[in-house]
């Protein structure tokens, strides 16, 4: 009876995990075809909207070195309940001409998010340790395909006149589903664990944990970048506001196939170097097909590239996040600090690319950034690919 009521428990925790990828990214992707709106409505300028979508990577860098210190106190289950009750509260707060709620919804939507993320790859760890692979592979798939179709849907609400609060508002939906589904959990007293988690000094004593979360943030400096500004990138070289937005689905679309396979791949591998080095070199590859020409097929087929690696990316990184650990603690410990550096790196992202507009009034210069770190982001990834655990490298360096 206890196998069966642990196996249904599981399976439960299972669609749990898929219903929080869902919203792990709409309401950041979301924005990206209504910047223009926005900006136009509430009269900012280029680098003061992008903090629409700064301002969440800064607050994923915030809360992620908390985040499993709260769960190993709480339990992941009810710290993850309140990452969804944030992202919620922050959904609705966003939606208004109050500047001050506005920004700080964004920053709730961001405390949320981080919290999500850093303990997803810590509960795979602990509930399915033999399926890491194949789980990061699903939940990271659902993410991209919420993703994929936030910016779509609400590039066509707003080409169709509806107002970008409302276009923004209506992601309260999932968010709602997701946590009845996760209040059954909340109510479970946490077991108490031994396993300690790994210290700051520990972890940032590995080499390991640096090149993951270089990979990490650089991937998602791209990435978050993308999500801004793309739509915009687009209409300079003669789109519509309205296959802007439908582009970027495609982009994040074509990444679904991926996060799904790259995670199952990288398991059964006795490293992932390879893995680093070809989701770079495509990168790169995408990157120089969209900014060197304005042939639309060229540009098409290059979105499909860049969707296709920053895809591989996440899920990739996320991956490495538990096949790196030794256990779904030390999983946590490095997601927090992976996501903590990583996601602060990566709110550069939207802000640099915007302010290199607002200074040089074209693309090309974000162009030269976006392929340095590019190369920096293949180089952690083949680091990073390399078959140690994080608490190795640490003990190597005390006893050389």
């Amino acid at each position: 009876m206890t196998d069966r009521s642990d196996q249904g428990r599981n399976i439960l925790i299972f669609i749990g995990i898929i219903t929080i990828a869902f919203n792990l990214r709409p309401a950041i992707t979301s924005v990206g075809p209504i910047i223009g709106d926005i900006q136009h409505e509430l009269q900012f300028n280029t680098s003061t909207v992008s903090l629409l979508t700064t301002l969440p990577l800064l607050a994923f860098s915030a809360i992620s070195p908390f985040a499993p210190f709260f769960a190993k106190k709480w339990g992941i289950e009810r710290v993850l309940f309140c990452g969804l009750t944030l992202i919620g509260l922050g959904v609705f707060m966003r939606s208004t001409n109050f500047i001050f709620i506005l920004f700080l919804g964004t920053f709730m939507i961001g405390l949320g998010i981080g919290i999500c993320n850093v303990l997803l790859p810590s509960l795979v760890k602990a509930q399915f340790p033999l399926k890491i692979g194949l789980i990061t592979g699903i939940y990271t798939l659902a993410m991209g395909v919420f993703a994929g179709f936030a910016p779509g849907i609400s590039g066509t609400l707003s080409s169709n006149g509806i107002a970008w609060k409302t276009s923004l508002l209506i992601w309260v939906i999932p968010i709602l589903l997701a946590c009845l589904l996760w209040i059954p959990f909340i109510k479970k007293t946490p077991k108490k664990n031994p396993v300690p988690l790994l210290s700051f000094s520990t972890l940032f004593r590995s080499g390991i944990a640096w090149q993951i979360t270089g990979f990490m943030g650089l991937q998602s400096f791209i990435y978050f970048g993308f999500s801004t500004w793309l739509p915009e990138i687009l209409i300079v070289k003669g789109f519509t506001l309205e296959m802007g937005g439908w582009m970027l689905t495609i982009m994040q679309i074509s990444g679904l196939p991926a996060s799904f396979f790259i995670p199952i791949l990288g398991e059964r591998l006795s490293h992932q170097k390879w893995i680093g080095l070809g989701i770079g070199t495509t990168l790169i590859t995408g990157l120089c097909g969209l900014f060197l020409t304005s042939n639309m097929v060229i540009t098409f087929l290059s979105i499909i590239l860049i969707g296709l690696s920053l895809g591989a990316a996440i899920s990739h990184s996320l991956a490495l996040m538990s096949l790196r650990s030794m256990n779904s603690e030390q999983a946590a410990s490095l997601s927090g600090m992976a996501q903590s550096f990583g996601y602060l790196l990566a709110a550069c992202g939207p802000f640099l690319l915007g302010l290199l507009y607002d200074l040089f009034h074209q693309w090309h210069t974000a162009f030269f950034a976006l392929i340095t770190i590019a190369v920096l982001f293949t180089l952690c990834g083949i680091g990073a690919g390399r078959n140690v655990f994080v608490q190795e490298t640490t003990n190597l360096k005390q006893t050389s």
